[in-house]
């Protein structure tokens, strides 16, 4: 067992004679309590080891004992606002995505406010290293201290990348919190109403943005009048039927979640998005509330390749997927509040087997297949080539990006906003052999 420590050794310290290593100023002792040997090693040998732990509690360890490291702790620490306290969630969950993955957020207001109190007035610089920060239903307008505390916040996060936020009620937020801040996201999912007639500045200000949700019941059509120079790098839009006929059409988006509202009117044409559904590459198509058939936008799919249906309004929709020439990969899932799973078992392996032989290019078929709670749904894998399917949690489902875009207020999945979840061999394999040929 090793110690790592910044107390500097005495003269009389042993050094090992293997250990021809230069000290340096700043050195720090590797100490092997067994074999009684101390090492000045220079503390920039773990700086590159710090920045891939992702595990709170060592990184907490780190902070507490070496002075030395304290810095390119907090780095790791801060970047990514709040992570859960008791990290219920296992290490290898985040390990094959990125060297900075997005932690669920914690729930308790008092640690949002320790957070806060702690950037706003005890250690400014810390505000510079948050790149993450989550409050999803965590405050409510005005409330004290925590209202005021966040609008100081988020004015101190210069270098913040990725917004998750979600007031409680129904009052405007966006402006306070977000006019005139200066960083500049990357992802903003906003989980707030009646903020319409903010957005249009928001959206102006944030000019890098590349992922966005947002549910808009505008009446005043003042989302349809934002400039379509806004949001010019947008890849990745989120959000109900408001939302997507006013930002979708003009802009760069390959992946779309249309999450449908209640005050959605599915009987309306779709007017000017032909061009914009065929660019995109990846559909999450439901939600909680009912929404569009499938037949209303299934011609316009030319370049599709990753589909999730939430919930089926009809079976004959599956006849559908034939003409989406470039799908790769469906996804069939439960919609909220439905205890009706999708293509009932007993007709499960005929209709697959119809779907490989009418899509070409299809791969992989997920259906729900049964859960406990929305956070253990589990999946029937379908790979084409195999006999029998595999079971699968939801978590693990993609063979490519696939938008899982849930708003809290309709208790939904909780899978994180666009993540990238990472396909088992057998899919990735025959995705390679598909793209060889």
């Amino acid at each position: 067992m090793c110690i790592i420590s910044d107390h500097r050794p005495s003269s009389r310290s042993f050094t090992h004679p293997k250990a021809r290593i230069t000290p340096t100023f700043q050195s720090t002792i590797v100490e092997d309590r067994y074999a009684g040997i101390s090492s000045r090693l220079p503390a920039e040998l773990f700086r590159p080891i710090i920045g891939y732990i992702t595990h709170p509690p060592t990184l907490h360890a780190i902070a507490l004992t070496c002075r030395f490291l304290l810095p390119d702790a907090q780095k790791q620490l801060y970047a990514n606002i709040p992570a859960t306290p008791s990290f219920s969630l296992s290490d290898s969950k985040y390990s094959s995505r990125s060297s900075s993955p997005t932690f669920a957020a914690a729930a308790a207001p008092q640690m949002h406010i320790a957070f806060l109190h702690t950037i706003t007035s005890y250690n400014p610089a810390l505000a510079l290293l948050v790149k993450f920060y989550h409050s999803p239903s965590i405050v409510s307008y005005n409330e004290s201290p925590l209202w005021d505390l966040t609008i100081r916040g988020l004015r101190m996060m210069h270098n913040l990348k990725h917004l998750h936020f979600r007031a409680f009620g129904g009052h405007p937020a966006a402006a306070e919190l977000l006019w005139g801040c200066k960083f500049r996201l990357e992802t903003l999912i906003w989980g707030s109403h009646s903020d319409e007639s903010a957005f249009g500045r928001v959206l102006q200000e944030q000019d890098a943005l590349r992922e966005l949700y947002l549910e808009c019941r505008d009446d005043s059509g003042s989302v349809n009048s934002i400039a379509l120079a806004a949001c010019s790098s947008l890849t990745a839009l989120g959000g109900n039927r408001t939302t997507v006929e006013a930002l979708l059409p003009g802009r760069g988006v390959r992946r779309l979640a249309w999450v449908p509202d209640l005050e959605d009117d599915n009987s309306l044409p779709l007017i000017g998005m032909e061009k914009a559904l065929g660019e995109l590459t990846t559909l999450s198509f439901g939600g909680y509330f009912s929404r569009p058939g499938l037949e209303r936008v299934v011609y316009q799919l030319r370049g599709l390749e990753v589909l999730e249906l939430v919930g089926l309004n009809d079976v004959a929709e599956i006849s559908l997927m034939k003409h989406i020439k470039n799908l790769r990969e469906l996804v069939v899932s439960c919609r909220g509040g439905s205890p009706v799973f999708p293509i009932p078992l007993q007709d499960r392996e005929l209709v697959v087997q119809n779907l490989f032989s009418d899509c070409p290019k299809l791969l992989c078929i997920d259906i729900a297949h049964s859960w406990q709670n929305v956070d253990e749904i589990k999946y029937q894998r379908w790979i084409r080539g195999e006999d029998r399917p595999l079971i699968m949690m939801m978590e693990e489902l993609s063979v490519l990006v696939v938008l899982a875009i849930r708003s809290d207020t309709n208790l939904r999945s909780k899978r994180a906003p666009f993540e990238l979840i990472v396909s088992d061999s057998k899919c990735t394999e025959s995705l390679a052999a598909v793209n060889a040929s």
